[in-house]
């Protein structure tokens, strides 16, 4: 989009330049500085057309390191609060972690209620805790969605993720 506007500016300069120039008994010739332009315009690196804002990769998350104690399922519901806020996710088990004391319990096709995890910091959440701006990404899951989870404790028949991560 971008590009185009600049293209469209580009092209509205040369044709003043070329009246000008018609005027004025300018031998330059407008056309091979529009193709000038032009070229300097295309890009083929992988932010093109991207954003302008910085790129930086997300920190990965100290609890995320260890891949054994994670199990992968299927959310079947998704309880919302207001904006970012998950109550809590259904989620069916598809493969159960290699570790961890809950290993039993999360078998395949066992149904699980899973609640994220998220700092608090005063009255808000901490949101320099990777974690916990995982854990928000849990909002915009929907039904049929695949997760990982990692389960860092169970209070009753509740399961309180470490991370939710939608893969």
């Amino acid at each position: 989009m971008l590009e185009k506007t600049l293209l469209l500016c580009a092209a509205s300069l040369t044709l003043a330049g070329t009246a000008l120039a018609q005027s004025a008994g300018d031998e330059e010739d407008p056309l091979a500085a529009l193709a000038g332009m032009e070229a300097s315009l295309q890009s083929d690196g992988p932010q093109a057309g991207g954003s302008i804002r910085e790129q930086s990769a997300p920190p990965v998350p100290a609890v995320k390191r260890d891949g054994r104690m994670v199990f992968a399922g299927q959310v079947v519901k998704v309880l919302r609060g207001k904006r970012p806020l998950v109550y809590a996710l259904v989620v069916r088990v598809a493969r159960q972690p290699a570790l961890g004391a809950h290993r039993a319990a999360l078998r395949p096709g066992a149904t699980v209620n899973v609640v994220p995890l998220m700092k608090k910091r005063g009255r808000g959440f901490d949101l320099r805790d990777p974690n916990t701006l995982l854990n928000f990404g849990g909002y915009f899951l929907r039904p049929g969605d695949t997760v990982m989870v990692r389960v860092a404790q169970k209070v009753n028949k509740v399961y309180r993720a470490a991370y939710i991560e939608r893969k």
